[in-house]
């Protein structure tokens, strides 16, 4: 375990500097939106707050949370062993992992206590709770992996997150 904590702490480190020198530069302070986006693991909530309140008091950018998006154990294999279309979005969504309703509860009451937009790309990507796995856009599977996107779902997400964010007033 102490080796886990040495290079636990040196990630966080290494984080740290990144995260000054990008508060430092001006591109940052002349943003008018700054978007917070990441896989939202635990160490990245303990550290959220603070860079919100950082940035709240070192910019004036909106700034947004963007929530997480579903993971699964493997989407392809699944799809495969499934072997057909109809059907295929509830049986992969039994693999998928529990612990996205926990990270978007603590992200939405970051966001709310810290006065800042939230955006649910879990909603997006499983509207009514139920994760899209073919995208109705081009009937193509949207995950390449457990948890990344195709270009299909990459398509989708955005189709999705253009509703959400008004891209013309950036």
């Amino acid at each position: 375990m102490a080796g886990d904590y040495g290079q636990s702490k040196a990630l966080v480190q290494s984080c740290n500097k990144v995260r000054e020198k990008a508060f430092s530069d001006r591109p940052l302070k002349a943003a008018t939106s700054i978007y917070l986006a990441a896989s939202w693991r635990e160490p990245a909530f303990s550290h959220l707050p603070a860079t919100i309140e950082y940035l709240q008091h070192n910019t004036s950018a909106n700034i947004i949370i963007i929530g997480p998006r579903a993971s699964f154990h493997d989407v392809p294999t699944l799809a495969v062993r499934y072997g057909k279309e109809d059907g295929l979005n509830e049986f992969v969504d039994t693999f998928r992992s529990p612990a996205i309703e926990h990270s978007i509860s603590l992200l939405r009451n970051i966001a709310e206590q810290s006065n800042t937009e939230f955006i649910d790309v879990y909603q997006i990507m499983c509207p009514n709770g139920l994760c899209i796995i073919i995208s109705p856009i081009d009937k193509k599977i949207m995950y390449s992996d457990y948890a990344h996107l195709t270009m299909a779902g990459t398509e989708y997400l955005a189709k999705g997150l253009s509703t959400e964010i008004d891209l013309e007033a950036e």
